[in-house]
């Protein structure tokens, strides 16, 4: 992406960090003077909506799992976070949250890596798990599930799901394959996986997985699977299943 040749002339700001990166998916805040992209991410209503429901952000250990372009690791911190570990694999989506952190002078911690490895290997807790728009980007989202229900006791999931039928009218329809679904039994019910392709999207900014394929689950599944893993106190925030690229929702899980 850039040679150790490379050098900036102009005079030094924040936003030639910004500039390194030809396309942004979020507007920064306006106060800043920052140009970036369109969309309000820095205002995220997500985050207001899941303070009011976990007693606020302040002072508690939150883990981010794929922070994209750092716009919810900045809230988490105007909401009072004592800390944030933010875990992003997407190596152009790492640079730009370090970007993001520098601009802001964010006390978090972002590291570079596969967060389903350290989720495997970590014994740490955290007061919250924020997994927003990544469960249905990953080929084991069960594991995944299970990996993250060890983490915390309230876990906050934006995704998209699987219904056949508001699929179909997406336009979305030919990157699904039936014929390489599966069903899933490790936690002793069928829990059914839906293949999907992202071979087309992997161009320009991206903020989907690493692999060319994942596998989506049913909404039905995924808050089964939650409440045999111990989170039986679910708030759902917005569900969405006529969302443009297929039903969406977000809620929080907690245990008890």
């Amino acid at each position: 992406m850039f040679e150790t040749s490379d050098f900036c002339h102009k005079l030094p700001s924040h936003q030639n960090s910004i500039d390194l990166f030809p396309r942004w998916a979020s507007s920064f805040p306006v106060y800043s003077g920052l140009q970036g992209g369109h969309l309000p991410h820095f205002e995220d209503a997500r985050v207001t909506w899941a303070a009011e429901r976990l007693g606020g952000f302040s002072g508690k250990n939150i883990l981010e799992l794929g922070p994209f372009e750092a716009y919810n690791t900045y809230q988490f911190e105007i909401y009072g976070a004592s800390s944030v570990l933010a875990l992003e694999s997407n190596i152009v989506n790492y640079m730009k949250c370090l970007v993001v952190k520098n601009a802001f002078n964010l006390k978090s911690v972002f590291l570079l890596g596969d967060f389903v490895k350290y989720l495997d290997e970590t014994n740490n807790t955290f007061d919250v798990c924020w997994a927003s728009g990544v469960l249905y980007h990953l080929k084991d989202p069960v594991h995944f599930l299970k990996a993250i229900s060890k983490t915390s006791n309230s876990i906050f999931l934006w995704t998209q799901y699987y219904i056949e039928e508001k699929i179909a009218g997406t336009g979305n329809e030919a990157f699904f394959d039936r014929t390489k679904d599966k069903i899933d039994t490790s936690q002793g019910f069928p829990i059914h996986l839906h293949w999907r392709s992202y071979n087309e999207v992997k161009s320009g900014y991206f903020s989907g997985g690493p692999e060319d394929y994942s596998y989506w689950m049913g909404l039905d599944d995924i808050l089964k699977l939650l409440k045999s893993l111990g989170f039986g106190d679910i708030s759902m925030g917005v569900n969405n299943v006529d969302y443009s690229n297929g039903p969406a929702c977000f809620f929080i899980a907690k245990r008890g």
